[in-house]
């Protein structure tokens, strides 16, 4: 997976543009993608609220993201009682904006959340998240789409019934070991392809960077299917993942590694769990498994071939009791050294607890 396992968990915002709409002025639309950020858990919803842009814009006390995600994301707001005028909010001109606060808030997946605000539905999500919902991107969001994919920019759009209001682009780092594990992976001779759920555009971009096959355009389900086709062509598949779009896939691979960083769901779909967010715990663990299976093979051979021995010099009458109990206690204790080789090799410093 790409967004939250090999990119930080901070972006760049680096451009968000309104387009008003006669019911929501630019002030209106910039405090509800704020609300709409806030009740997402996704990486570039969380980045654009730290951007001095969103930032400045209040919140309601307690507003934020449901804790349980099996059942969505839902502002914590109060009920209001029947005639009670909607909340209140301040804009950051110091005016009042009459705007209800988005309620009904769920999950898409892999393509964004969506809510009710009043008789409207807003939806926050990728571009293709509009297209599919049918929102018309105006002439000022358009060509702005249009730039960010050609330039292989993240895209995060904001959507009033069936006309998109704002535009948020991004600019993607990836964590600082995302390269050095990949080579690493490589030099295993592990074959490593990339599932996104990111534009085509945006996939070959992201391929040129990191110099890996990249599967563009997939969403939850989708991901699973490709792990499966995966599995067909090229044998045992590992899928590592941290959201929870990347659940059915964990579940679908072989050996599923999750990210500690990540959501409680993938965390249980995953076979591997990592503490931390150390990237490099991959290719070590990789190292591990392999090195373990060898030294057990290693044990099997050594079994066989004392206990075939053995057994065939016992039967012929030639070897003593006592000598049989002192060449028992040595194969042992054979064994046991050689099983000690697998804890030798440790992760690189600071990650020895990431496992």
């Amino acid at each position: 997976d790409k967004t939250g396992t090999l990119t930080s968990e901070q972006q760049t915002l680096e451009a968000c543009l309104i387009e008003e709409t006669p019911e929501l002025s630019e002030d209106a639309i910039r405090l509800l993608l704020r609300r709409m950020c806030a009740a997402s858990d996704h990486v570039l919803a969380r980045s654009a609220l730290e951007h001095p842009t969103l930032r400045s814009v209040p919140l309601p006390v307690g507003y934020g993201r449901s804790a349980d995600p099996s059942r969505g994301l839902k502002p914590a707001a109060r009920d209001m009682e029947d005639g009670e005028v909607p909340n209140v909010s301040e804009r950051p001109d110091g005016e009042d904006t009459d705007l209800p606060e988005p309620e009904e808030v769920r999950t898409v997946p892999g393509l964004g959340i969506e809510a009710r605000l009043g008789r409207r539905i807003v939806r926050l999500g990728s571009v293709r998240m509009m297209h599919e919902c049918g929102a018309r991107l105006g002439p000022a969001l358009e060509p702005a789409v249009r730039e960010a994919e050609r330039t292989g920019r993240a895209v995060l759009c904001l959507a009033v019934d069936d006309r998109a209001a704002a535009l948020l682009t991004f600019s993607e780092s990836f964590r600082p070991q995302a390269v050095r594990t990949i080579e690493e992976l490589k030099r295993q001779g592990c074959r490593v392809v990339l599932l996104t759920g990111d534009r085509a555009l945006r996939g070959q971009a992201v391929a040129r960077r990191l110099g890996v096959e990249v599967l563009a355009e997939l969403r939850p389900e989708e991901k699973a299917e490709q792990i499966r086709s995966l599995r067909t062509r090229y044998g045992p598949v590992a899928m590592v993942g941290d959201g929870l779009n990347d659940a059915p896939a964990l579940s679908a691979a072989d050996v599923g590694f999750a990210l500690g960083c990540g959501a409680d769901l993938t965390r249980e779909a995953g076979d591997v769990c990592l503490l931390g967010d150390e990237l490099p715990m991959i290719p070590w663990s990789i190292g591990l498994a392999r090195r373990t299976v060898r030294i057990i093979k290693q044990n099997l051979v050594w079994a066989v071939s004392y206990n075939t021995i053995g057994i065939g010099l016992a039967l012929a009458g030639r070897l003593n009791p006592v000598l049989a109990a002192l060449a028992m206690f040595g194969s042992s204790l054979a064994v046991v050294t050689n099983s000690q080789k697998a804890g030798r090799v440790l992760p690189s410093s600071g990650h020895s607890s990431s496992l």
